[in-house]
């Protein structure tokens, strides 16, 4: 019963056979009928093949009104159980082959009678595109909000933008292109050391996001810019001197969680969050790792290939800030992560 009940959105997307129950007909051959042989089965009705029944929640309610047996409720769990474990076992007998025609790490995520891939292209955070006056990444590969350097001005280097980029996410061929390439689900996530030096309250810590690449170095900050959508951990205005995470999308605020980390002197936190993008559908969502929620997720038209963008707070002796991008085969894809992806893409 603790099967079914967390499966019931999926039950109900089954027809199962019932044996010795006629749905349709609204009553159930008893299993001392004279019809009947040992084991409850209704040999005419055997004869005549199983009857079907509509939907497995229609059964449960069958079970509840005291019109099905407990050995067929517990037929019916075996069955899905099964056969959900043999979908399973088949995807990831197959993985190796999706990861290569991914050319990337593939997860799957979800029920396993409906399960959705999830593929981690490397990513990484372009060194040679940061702006070294507010955040240059270090040869460890991690963005930091370090003193200003104004001596290295590369001409590919971001301006206005106060952090980095990745490469460039092309969107999918249009509809009507012949053979289009599969579109997967893709998700990479972040985790960013914070520690509090002296008294006061940083007003920006991070962001993490994305844009359409026309909307890239239009701005400092990507919740300020068109066309994107970002997790930003700051001093967000409603809550005093909260340090509060916060969703954007496209220059409007929406969710906004207090009390993400402490301000006091000494304080060293670690804020860890993950980007799921499904370019193919048009969705886009941020998850809390720490907290374990899904912080908004959103359905747009993309009409630009999307930049992954990656910023931490200003340069500054009072606090430290330093992000890892983690991508690829480094995603450790845990089953609490499974169901924040999966709940990301519903």
């Amino acid at each position: 019963m603790e099967y079914l009940t967390r499966y019931t959105t999926v039950l109900s997307l089954l027809d199962k056979e019932v044996p010795s129950f006629d749905v349709l007909a609204g009553s159930i051959t008893s299993q001392s009928d004279n019809t009947s042989d040992g084991r409850g089965h209704n040999r005419e009705q055997e004869s005549k093949g199983n009857t079907r029944a509509p939907v497995l929640i229609h059964q449960l309610r069958q079970y509840q009104q005291g019109r099905l047996t407990e050995n067929h409720l517990a037929a019916i769990a075996m069955e899905i159980i099964r056969e959900n474990e043999q979908k399973l076992t088949e995807l990831k007998a197959k993985n190796d082959t999706l990861e290569k025609d991914y050319g990337s790490t593939v997860h799957i995520v979800g029920l396993t009678c409906q399960p959705r891939l999830v593929s981690c292209p490397k990513r990484h955070l372009d060194a040679a595109r940061a702006n070294t006056a507010w955040c240059p990444v270090t040869t460890d590969g991690e963005l930091v909000n370090s003193e200003p350097n104004t001596g290295d001005e590369g001409r590919n280097r971001l301006q206005k933008y106060m952090g980095t980029c990745s490469s460039p996410i092309p969107l999918p061929p249009p509809p009507s292109t012949l053979n289009p390439l599969p579109t997967t689900p893709t998700y990479w996530e972040t985790k960013t050391r914070v520690r509090v030096v002296v008294e006061g309250v940083p007003f920006y810590v991070l962001e993490m996001g994305l844009c359409e690449a026309g909307q890239v170095d239009s701005g400092p900050w990507v919740s300020r810019q068109r066309r994107s959508w970002c997790v930003r951990v700051g001093i967000c205005g409603r809550h005093g001197e909260s340090i509060c995470t916060m969703v954007y999308r496209e220059r409007e605020r929406g969710e906004c969680l207090q009390n993400t980390m402490s301000a006091t002197p000494g304080t060293q936190a670690t804020l860890h969050y993950g980007v799921v993008l499904d370019v193919g559908r048009g969705r886009v969502a941020f998850i809390d790792l720490d907290r374990g929620i899904v912080l908004g997720k959103y359905d747009e038209v993309f009409g630009e290939p999307l930049v992954p963008l990656f910023s931490v707070g200003y340069p500054s002796p009072d606090y430290t800030v330093s992000m890892s991008l983690i991508s690829g085969e480094d995603v450790d894809m845990t089953d609490t992560k499974r169901a924040l992806v999966y709940q990301a893409l519903r």
